[in-house]
């Protein structure tokens, strides 16, 4: 019996989770279920492993597993010929980029030069993503900022933007002249949202109030990212800030722009000059591994993380913040997702980063 080298299990306090970062979905499962799992690493044969349980119950247990896992062809069962064909997947992650991904706030008031060569250091650090963030007018303000990445390497273009009485076709005259521009997400959408038109582009609207620096950070399963990319980087380096910076909207180089640490600003420091920071790249390494309750949560390396917004229990012996995520109503030792806004735990910290507006208008 083998498992396929593509479907990863995920151990959790309360249940595990089954990874098919071939086919980018997941299952949950039940530990004892992963512990079986394990347990093919020392024992292949299928009878070897049954006659391990004895107990009725056990074994009708145990066959509708072997059902299970066959229905959703996690395993094959075959001879020991092709266990050569299905090596384990190294996941060690590497990238030939000193930046992978960033964050560019547009202020009202922006500057068409600043922006540019803000564009041109992104490209020259290897950036393959960027998250653009309009807080001023975006219909003034769109084709002459989407314009800067037409020649760049960048090469994948999320969009934020407050919401407005949109034209039906407008996204999708975006997405003939800026096919980089993948996503866009819409705050402040209505109850009843317009019908826009696009092919590929995906875009949300989201109900909550008009988009701030204090918006970002909500951990949510619509935010899962099921793939051997993000697994692979999970496992090794921080799922949010890892290869990140950020330019806010005052111009300040960050590793989130809700952080408050900066490194200089754009109009007098280079992105080079700002990584070489000593504290710049602390947070890269802080795995969901060794932050409290991610550690123990099965979705731990499908998931993102957010080092700005915290609970703020917890300091390792680095100085870091290792502290579960403020915006992540989940519990992994009970399986269930809550309001996270109304948990009494997460109070303190609340009126810390003076979210109470903010949550009371979730």
């Amino acid at each position: 019996m083998y498992l396929f080298s593509s479907c990863i299990p995920v151990k959790g306090a309360s249940q595990s989770l089954i990874c098919d970062l071939q086919r980018k979905d997941f299952e949950i499962v039940p530990n004892s279920l992963f512990d079986i799992l394990i347990d093919l690493d020392n024992e292949r044969e299928l009878e070897n492993i049954r006659s391990k349980y004895q107990d009725k119950d056990d074994l009708e247990t145990f066959d509708s597993y072997i059902e299970f896992l066959l229905d959703k062809e996690f395993i094959f069962i075959d001879d020991s010929s092709l266990e050569s064909r299905f090596p384990k997947i190294n996941f060690n992650f590497e990238i030939p980029a000193v930046i992978s991904n960033s964050i560019l706030d547009i202020p009202a008031n922006y500057n068409i030069n600043t922006v540019k060569n803000t564009v041109k250091q992104l490209n020259q650090l290897g950036c393959e993503s960027i998250e653009i963030r309009f807080f001023g007018d975006f219909y003034q303000s769109y084709m002459e900022i989407l314009k800067l990445f037409e020649t760049s390497g960048i090469r994948s273009i999320k969009i934020i933007i407050n919401y407005s009485d949109f034209r039906k076709d407008f996204f999708l005259d975006i997405e003939e002249k800026y096919s980089r521009v993948r996503e866009v997400y819409i705050y402040g959408a209505p109850d009843i949202t317009p019908e826009i038109e696009t092919r590929l582009m995906l875009i949300y609207f989201l109900k909550e109030s008009t988009f701030s620096v204090k918006s970002c950070g909500f951990i949510s399963d619509f935010y899962f990212s099921v793939n051997t990319k993000t697994f692979s980087e999970s496992i090794q380096y921080n799922s949010c800030l890892n290869r990140k910076i950020a330019i806010d909207i005052n111009g300040n180089i960050k590793n989130c722009p809700s952080m408050a640490k900066d490194f200089g600003n754009i109009n007098n420091t280079t992105l080079v000059e700002a990584i070489q920071h000593s504290e710049f790249k602390k947070y890269w390494n802080v795995t969901k591994d060794i932050i409290e309750s991610c550690k123990e949560c099965e979705f731990r390396y499908i998931c993102t993380d957010c080092r700005a917004y915290t609970e703020r229990t917890h300091i390792n012996n680095r100085g870091l913040d290792t502290s579960k995520p403020l915006k992540c109503g989940y519990n992994p030792n009970s399986g269930e997702w809550e309001d996270w806004s109304i948990n009494p735990l997460k109070q303190k910290a609340i009126e810390y980063y003076d979210m109470q507006e903010l949550v009371k208008n979730k």
